[in-house]
């Protein structure tokens, strides 16, 4: 995943919220419930991209938002 995370629907286990920060190694989600704050190498994110679930393991977005977004795909 290479875009902008905050702001995007997410779901982890069964918590459904909209992220709304992002740092190198934790993910901050609005639940229900409140906030949430989950560590990306330990936690696997479902997104939905094209109106299909995607799983991803939170070690590949592991790194500052920045990088990511700057990242060059091969």
């Amino acid at each position: 995943m290479r875009g902008e995370l905050i702001g995007r629907p997410v779901k982890v286990g069964s918590t459904e919220g909209i992220i709304i920060d992002e740092t190198k190694n934790m993910i901050t989600i609005m639940a229900r419930n409140g906030m949430k704050k989950y560590i990306k190498n330990s936690t696997k994110f479902e997104f939905e991209v094209a109106k299909k679930r995607v799983i991803v393991d939170g070690s590949i977005l592991a790194m500052k938002p920045e990088q990511r977004i700057a990242m060059k795909l091969r």
